[in-house]
């Protein structure tokens, strides 16, 4: 049996219809954007639908024999609590996609709006291929830069996007992801800023610094550089052994002054130059030319501990951090 709907066509062109639609016959889907309304906003909307009546249409388009709304939702949802039967509609000739992002546009434009539910939404615009990168910004209504992360955002694991969303992270710090190559990695680092309640600059120094060792000044990760070392802290900026000022003690009598070699400089024994000074290993007691670092280790020791912390985050994430160390060696026996 076909259901009979209750509309009055007021006006109607290629684009869209003017009707009065009855409040009954229209569909509200529960996956849909909505924008933040905030108290004082509804109570202004529900004194003015109440004092002037309906000023503003609502947007639907058909499907079948039901009318689905696209925007409009809180005016809709009042008329009804004013007990009106019919609203004035305007009910677009356009397909699910373009619906879509009538959707978007309107609702962003109309209130606030978390930056983070548009992630979802956005993938739905992409795959349709109907819009280029740089037509996004103007109409979702965000800077392009926003854009960009969400897109970079879009592409990770699913699991990821899923966490991102429950979780509430903030969209720069989901982006810092992207310098970890390994899901795994990422997953496990977006758990632990989560639980430890990171700040975005500790979660952004955290991801670069830490994890993926991005040095601040040649933009290269330690698995780029092939090299596994800590990097050290100059100034305000991160940087890996071959940025780093370059410290070497001289050979002489204790106290005497060390001298620093400009910013930007190759460590001594990086080019077979020799330093003045020669230091024990404190790891495999071989002697090697000393260049001060965080760890004091010869360089193969220092890429050995390196590489040991990235199989051990590929293998198991980065939960071995509160692992208990008998739970943490029965673990590594078991993967290795």
């Amino acid at each position: 049996m076909t259901k009979t709907i209750t509309t009055t066509v007021l006006y109607e062109d290629s684009r869209y219809k003017l009707a009065d639609v009855s409040v009954k016959d229209i569909t509200v889907p529960e996956d849909r954007f909505r924008s933040v309304q905030t108290d004082d906003s509804l109570k202004a909307l529900a004194v003015s639908l109440d004092t002037l009546g309906q000023t503003e249409e609502i947007g639907l388009r058909e499907e079948g024999s039901k009318f689905v709304l696209i925007y409009g939702e809180a005016r809709l949802t009042m008329l009804k609590e004013l007990k009106q039967e019919y609203v004035r509609c305007k009910i677009w000739n356009v397909d699910p996609e373009t619906a879509l992002l009538i959707e978007l546009m309107e609702n962003v434009a109309r209130g606030r709006h978390d930056p983070r539910r548009l992630l979802p939404y956005l993938v739905k615009v992409l795959a349709s291929k109907k819009y280029k990168n740089s037509q996004l910004p103007g109409l979702f209504g965000v800077d392009k830069s926003e854009i960009t992360k969400l897109k970079v955002i879009s592409t990770m694991r699913e699991d990821l996007q899923e966490s991102f969303l429950a979780n509430k992270v903030p969209v720069d710090t989901m982006y810092e992801l992207r310098v970890l190559e390994n899901d795994d990695a990422k997953l496990g680092a977006l758990r632990l800023i989560v639980t430890s309640r990171y700040s975005k600059d500790a979660s952004r120094h955290y991801i670069r610094h830490i994890l993926a060792c991005l040095c601040d000044k040649c933009r290269t990760t330690a698995k780029e550089r092939d090299d596994y070392a800590p990097l050290a802290l100059h100034g305000e900026k991160w940087l890996c052994r071959t940025c780093a000022p370059v410290e070497v003690l001289k050979k002489g009598k204790k106290g005497e002054e060390v001298e620093q070699s400009k910013q930007g400089s190759i460590a001594p024994g990086a080019r077979g130059e020799e330093s003045k000074l020669e230091i024990t290993c404190p790891n495999c007691n071989t002697i090697y030319p000393h260049v001060i670092n965080t760890l004091q280790l010869c360089d193969p020791c220092v890429s050995r501990a390196g590489l040991l912390q990235a199989w051990v985050i590929s293998e198991i994430g980065l939960d071995y951090w509160t692992m208990p160390h008998k739970v943490l060696k029965k673990t590594l026996e078991l993967k290795s």
